[in-house]
């Protein structure tokens, strides 16, 4: 019979550990081809990546938590109770007055009115009087004589006695109070009138580095100040213009607004300058990425923003309701020597906005962390050398992952990307509580995830396959258990040989020349067929490895490429079970009147060379050596000592499997090749167990 095998083995082996010349894994690409997208999506700096990023920073803050502040700021909030209690919104002048005055009379070192109070308010006492000045103005009284002019005098007194205006303006500028003003930043809008004279009450912030860098400030075209008087009171003005990101959360304070060639601060600024005493010229703004506040260095990207490093979710500042700050429920030791923000956090009044804690997170605690910020220093900073590493870590991790990655199975290999992922997020979250630095991981992580997934689909789609295919060739020359044994470790097939003690079997028909001469060609195939796949059954069934066919004999090899320290007694219960089968078809033919015919075995234990071997063209897994050939020899043997049980095996197997043998010794036989006798044995059967 022809060799069917065809080098199948060594194909496979060759097959499964890739062609000859792969010494750089064709995976090589794929971890390449990840880094370089993900560089240029890094360098892009697309909308929606960019959302991914900042996604992540609100996970850094919400796995943080609340931190303590280090600063004692405080809020009066004007929220749902207050409303309740004191009126709806607005509220009277006489009312706001009598809050700052009670704030500051606590001792608060500085107010921030988060109110912005561009309307006039006229009482019933002011209107009255406007009325009788106005009549008696028509009257023509006035004209007639001194005490009239007098009395007008006094309707003007009075008017302004009961200006709820003029009140609130007397208790601002009694207390150290911040006053608000809003810009409108709707791009292409007709730029307003000049400023009022109450506008620069802001204190310009100087300008470090002018030129094209300013053209990046938000550039406002109206604005909505206090009223004059109101202004003129405050120790000075801030913008409220909060920016969110483009995907609607706040993480920034803009800390300067540009309008008519000038550029204004924020309230927050202002508050905390006027907190640290620092006089207006000693405000400037570096387009480099900074705003100098005295002797504080604020980090800002190139639009002037300062990253907010929040304190926590709302109310991570004590919050005293405005209600309970009036009616002396407030011990007024609670705003001793601190910064004091008055602002609204009810529903209906509607500044409430989206941070990374939550979506109706109050606007008056917003200014409240920037002022923490900038006091404590607590900043939140990207130092350009973040860039840089971010930067290698993206052309660097998927070339080291792809490399381990050809090495590991699927989930092994899922374990490892999913631990590096862990591992940057949990580096970022180090960086991010013990160091104050935000280490932005969204593109090391595409990478990470750009260079497994891709492997491991590719591995899927071709490397599985091959699996399979390997597993089910394999098959028919293995069992099932060794073919799982040698996917699990490939190394089993890898090319070339190594020496190693094995147990070889040979077992071929006897006289089958004659038997194929006596029978047609088709009868022939067919019961060589028959017998053929009853022989590989037996060589299964003791996990033995089918070298090769030749013609009409077997070649059976125990204790590779699966060790086996029991080779020698497996091929001697392959041995006895292959005569059993054999016998159990010499029954079957005779009842279907075919010619039975009669086998023979030998098999020999030895050294051997193992492995893949033959050419580059064509290898095969194999055994070579003399122990090989003797096997070979044992088996002609059996024509001599034709009485015996048809199985012949050396004095090296019998040492081995004597144990659960039955063997009767036939003596000493010099067989061709060999120039020493050896010993031989008749096997008889098992012992039993």
């Amino acid at each position: 019979m022809p060799d069917t095998s065809g080098g199948i083995l060594g194909r496979l082996g060759n097959r499964f550990r890739g062609s000859r010349g792969d010494g750089k894994p064709r995976y090589l690409r794929v971890p390449l081809a990840a880094a370089g997208v993900v560089a240029i999506l890094f360098f892009l700096r697309l909308g929606f990546f960019q959302t991914l990023e900042l996604k992540l920073l609100d996970e850094h803050f919400r796995l943080r938590g609340r931190r303590v502040a280090a600063i004692p700021v405080r809020i009066v909030a004007i929220d749902d109770g207050s409303l309740e209690k004191v009126g709806r919104w607005p509220w009277p002048r006489a009312t706001l007055a009598r809050l700052i005055s009670t704030v500051s009379a606590a001792g608060a070192r500085v107010i921030g009115l988060d109110v912005i109070l561009a309307e006039p308010e006229q009482s019933t006492e002011q209107r009255l009087a406007d009325e009788l000045l106005q009549r008696y103005q028509t009257l023509g009284v006035a004209r007639s004589g001194e005490p009239a002019i007098r009395f007008e005098r006094e309707l003007r007194d009075l008017r302004e006695r009961v200006d709820p205006d003029r009140t609130l303006a007397i208790a601002i500028q009694q207390a150290p109070v911040v006053m608000a003003a809003y810009f409108s930043l709707e791009p292409g809008g007709q730029v307003g009138p000049d400023p009022s004279t109450s506008l620069p009450r802001f204190g310009f912030i100087r300008l470090r580095g002018r030129g094209q860098g300013s053209l990046l400030l938000p550039t406002a075209t109206k604005v909505t100040e206090p009223l004059p008087a109101l202004a003129t009171a405050a120790r000075k003005l801030g913008h409220v213009n909060i920016l969110p990101d483009p995907d609607g959360t706040v993480r920034r304070e803009t800390l300067a607004v540009a309008y008519r060639e000038k550029f204004y601060a924020s309230l927050a600024l202002q508050t905390a300058r006027v907190a640290l005493g620092v006089p207006d010229d000693q405000l400037v703004l570096d387009l480099q990425g900074g705003v100098q506040v005295g002797p504080v260095t604020i980090p800002t990207d190139v639009e002037g923003r300062m990253l907010l490093n929040f304190a926590g979710p709302e109310k991570s500042f004590p919050h005293y309701p405005a209600a309970d700050v009036l009616s002396g429920a407030v011990p007024l030791a609670a705003f001793k020597d601190a910064i004091v923000f008055i602002g609204a956090t009810a529903t209906g009044i509607f500044d409430l906005r989206v941070t990374p804690y939550s979506a109706v997170f109050p606007g008056v605690e917003i200014h409240a962390n920037t002022v923490e910020n900038i006091l404590a220093r607590h900043f939140l900073q990207r130092p350009a050398w973040v860039e840089v590493t971010v930067f290698a870590l993206i052309l660097l991790l998927p070339v080291g992952l792809g490399r381990i990655l050809v090495r590991l199975r699927p989930l092994s290999g899922g374990l490892l990307a999913a631990g590096l992922l862990v591992g940057l997020f949990g580096m970022a979250q180090g960086l991010f509580v013990w160091a104050g630095v935000w280490f932005p991981v969204f593109y090391p992580m595409v990478a990470v995830a750009g260079t497994y997934i891709p492997i491991t689909i590719h591995r899927a789609l071709t490397e599985e396959r091959q699996r399979l295919f390997i597993k089910r060739a394999f098959q028919q020359y293995v069992p099932e258990g060794v073919v799982s044994r040698i996917l699990a470790d490939p190394s089993m097939l890898r090319f070339g040989g190594e020496r190693k003690e094995l147990t070889v079997l040979f077992s071929d028909v006897r006289a089958f020349t004659t038997y194929s001469e006596r029978h047609e060609a088709e009868r022939v195939v067919e019961i060589l067929h028959e017998y053929l796949t009853r022989m590989v059954d037996a060589v299964f069934r003791n996990e033995g490895t089918l070298d090769k066919f030749v013609g009409d004999a077997v070649m059976a090899v125990f204790g590779a490429p699966v060790p086996q320290p029991d080779h020698a007694v497996r091929a001697c219960r392959t041995a006895v079970a292959m005569m059993g089968e054999l016998r159990e078809l010499e029954r079957k033919w005779r009842e279907e009147g075919k010619e039975p015919f009669r086998m023979g075995i030998g098999v020999n234990t030895g050294e051997v060379i193992v492995g893949n071997l033959g050419s580059d063209q064509r290898f095969d897994y194999t055994v070579i050596g003399d122990p090989v050939n003797l096997a070979a020899r044992l088996e002609g043997l059996n024509k001599d000592f034709p009485e015996a049980s048809g199985i012949i095996i050396s004095e090296f197997t019998y040492d081995l499997a004597k144990a659960e043998i039955e063997a009767r010794p036939l003596g000493e036989v010099k067989v061709k090749g060999k120039d020493k006798p050896v010993t031989v044995y008749e096997l008889v059967g098992l012992k039993a167990s």
